[in-house]
Order: structure tokens, then sequence, then C-alpha cells
């Protein structure tokens, strides 16, 4: 997978994203490198994938999303268009934001997860994130 010609790509996993009246997006309890979970097999209620490109050389006008177990299986996939560019105030930076939301994820192995985010899936354009589930059961008392 080649990284799209940017400034910098970063992907978000987060419980939830939503649109302010504003135009703001909040994100709401985003994921760490790692998402610690009672017991498994676990079932997410949902997962929301936020994407920003910063001064990207070229215009994607969606993504693509897959999220690809340890054993290698796609527990999720998703796709996303962006709400358009936007200039940070007082900088000349371009930002590129997409979100995409996956409802629900069985997630059934602890290990590393692989997000992967493609801007252009034909000429394998993307970038990939990884997540890690682990097992932490609750204290007993």
């Amino acid at each position: 997978m080649t990284p799209p010609r940017c400034e910098k790509a970063t992907i978000l996993l987060c419980d939830d994203i939503r649109e302010e009246a504003d135009g703001r997006q909040s994100l709401i309890g985003v994921h760490g490198p790692t998402l610690k979970v009672a017991r498994l097999p676990y079932t997410h209620r949902g997962l929301s994938v936020f994407v920003q490109i910063v001064n990207p050389a070229d215009a994607f006008p969606g993504v693509q999303f897959e999220l690809i177990a340890p054993d290698g299986s796609v527990v999720a996939e998703g796709a996303g268009e962006t709400p358009g560019a936007s200039v940070s105030p007082g900088t000349s930076s371009v930002h590129s934001n997409y979100r995409i939301h996956l409802f629900p994820i069985r997630l059934a192995l602890p290990g590393a997860y692989v997000a992967r985010v493609w801007f252009d899936r034909a000429a394998d354009v993307g970038v990939e994130a990884q997540l890690m589930v682990t097992v932490d059961p609750p204290a007993v008392l």
C-alpha cells in the first residue's frame, strides 16, 4: 500500500462521530492503540472511523475501509465520502475529513487488528493503523 501524497494522514477509531450545528465534528469515545474487552467474542455496538488528510496533492472523493482480524478475515468494511475540504483558520493548511460508521462489529480473537483505509483502492493508495484487542476481565470483589 502506498501512502497518499499529503503532509499527514490520520485514522482515528471511536464509538461515534457527530456533526455539530456549526459544522465541527465531535469524536466520542476515541480508542487508543488498545481496545480492552471483558471477554471474547465481543460485539461492539458501533465503531466509527475518522480519516483526515492534510494538504493532499490529489483529490479523493471518498474512501473505503476494512477492519482485518489477526487471522486475516475481514471483520468489517465500509465507505465514506468527504463533506468537503476546509482551510484551518490562520493557516493555509487544507484538511479533507472522511467518516465511516460501522454497526455492529463482532470481535472474536485477541491480538492485532488492522484498520485499512484506501483513498484509491485500484492504485493501492491508502493508510493503515493497528488496533490491539485484549481481554481485561472485570475485577471480582
